[in-house]
């Protein structure tokens, strides 16, 4: 299962939002177990991989968590799971170059919202990247897209992806290898 929650922004600084961030993804965690699975976040003992991905010992539940600025998300699953959530901002051109291949460069060009469509991408890529156990070190070039009738296809056909755009900008994106997930559940955490 996905959920969400969105929170208002106004910290005055951006490493107290990061903060906050990961407090508020560790709840909405704590909550999704709950609701889940009937667990309780402080039952289970958490460690990484040499990768760095987290992971519960002894646990059969997987999870992945992001952030950014007003929302956090967080992906529950009996399989490896990979979750990420971005704002559609606007974005400089070098960053595409650095993270797009050439094939996915030539879909953005053809795309009516561009902006839109890359964070369509972004939010792919780095769920696969986690998905892989890896995160960044999976590399943006390796988790690479084709299209099919216009729209992305990671390169690994047994991964599962699922996306969806939320109002307020924001995109959310999943990959798993067991499951698509049908909707997103957005929360108020307090």
């Amino acid at each position: 299962m996905l959920y969400g929650s969105q929170y208002e922004a106004g910290f005055s600084t951006r490493k107290q939002e990061l903060e906050y961030q990961r407090a508020l993804a560790e709840k909405l965690l704590q909550w999704a177990l709950l609701k889940e699975y009937g667990v309780s976040l402080s039952e289970l003992r958490r460690e990484r991989t040499s990768a760095g991905k987290p992971f519960f010992v002894d646990c059969p539940i997987h999870f992945s968590l992001s952030h950014c600025r007003g929302m956090v998300c967080c992906a529950l699953s009996s399989d490896s799971v990979g979750v990420d959530v971005e704002q559609v901002r606007p974005v400089r051109p070098a960053i595409v170059r650095r993270v797009c291949t050439e094939e996915e460069r030539l879909w953005l060009s053809v795309q009516r919202d561009q902006t839109d469509a890359f964070f369509s991408l972004w939010t792919l890529k780095e769920s696969v990247m986690k998905l892989s156990g890896q995160g960044i070190r999976y590399g943006f070039q390796q988790a690479s897209f084709t299209f099919k009738q216009d729209t992305p296809c990671f390169r690994e056909p047994e991964v599962l992806l699922s996306q969806f755009a939320l109002s307020g900008g924001w995109k959310v994106s999943a990959a798993s290898r067991k499951e698509r997930f049908t909707n997103i559940c957005l929360i108020d955490l307090p």
